[in-house]
């Protein structure tokens, strides 16, 4: 049986479909068989072409998506399962041409993520009431004065508290905030133990340099590099706080300590 060629069977199918099938049959000489024939070759040539390009990143979420059945946004989230709960649209756009007398319908749409709005006073709040509960528990510590003018700094760089990673995919071991704030104050306790015979009359004890992973909600740097957090940001600065308190009260029992504050570009 002879089959028409790719352009007539085109040209035949979208005259169907805007006319039926009993006028297309009469107007170009046709059995039904012969047009259901044309219909499931052009079927299956348009859905050879169809499909669904995406790309998501901490920041966005674009999609383009070649379909016939998808000509409306509603359609392309509907169709792509898209999370409406965590993604705004920023953009929308659909448009078509004719190729072979083929009609290729392409949407695309770009979405933002939904920034969870972070309450500074309720956070200040949080932090206030924590400060409080601790403060009362300080009795004042008695030195004896040493006069050995020996001054001690601890410094324990890229903590980057609130990391997450797998070891067998890093090769290096799991991290996560439990695993930091263990090996940050195990690095504390063994740096003092070795130094408090040198009888140290001050500590400088500098905190910052990436102590914390992420510097906003999108778990990204200051410049928008994504990191993989192990936990929201507010729970890494809670305990990464505490942390810092229990480290700084450790040191105290040897000597009066100077916190210095270095803020990076992965700190909060």
């Amino acid at each position: 049986m002879r089959t028409a060629s790719e352009e007539r069977v085109a040209e035949i199918v979208l005259y169907a479909n805007r006319k039926g099938d009993k006028e297309t049959c009469e107007t170009f000489n046709l059995k039904e068989d012969t047009l259901r024939r044309y219909k499931d070759l052009y079927n299956k040539k348009y859905e050879a072409e169809e499909g669904v390009h995406w790309e998501e990143t901490a920041t966005s979420l674009h999609y383009v998506v070649r379909s016939r059945d998808i000509r409306t946004l509603e359609e392309l989230i509907d169709y792509c399962k898209i999370d409406m709960t965590k993604w705004t649209v920023a953009k929308f756009v659909c448009n078509s041409w004719v190729m072979m007398d083929y009609v290729n319908w392409q949407t695309k749409a770009w979405f933002a993520p939904i920034i969870e709005k972070a309450d500074p006073v309720a956070l200040l709040r949080e932090f206030m009431d924590e400060a409080k509960g601790h403060a009362p528990a300080y009795n004042k510590i008695k030195y004896v004065r040493t006069h050995t003018g020996n001054m001690m700094e601890i410094s324990i760089p890229d903590l980057h508290h609130g990391l997450l990673s797998w070891g067998r995919e890093t090769g290096h071991g799991d991290y996560d905030i439990k695993i930091s704030r263990t090996l940050f104050l195990d690095a504390v306790n063994d740096l003092i133990s070795h130094a408090e015979h040198y009888q140290p009359e001050k500590i400088i004890f500098p905190i910052g340099n990436d102590f914390f992973n992420v510097n906003s909600m999108l778990k990204t740097t200051v410049k928008g590099t994504p990191q993989d957090e192990d936990c929201r940001f507010q729970k890494s600065y809670l305990t990464g706080f505490k942390t810092v308190v229990e480290a700084v009260d450790r040191l105290a029992l040897t000597a009066p300590v100077h916190v210095v504050i270095i803020p990076c570009n992965h700190d909060l």
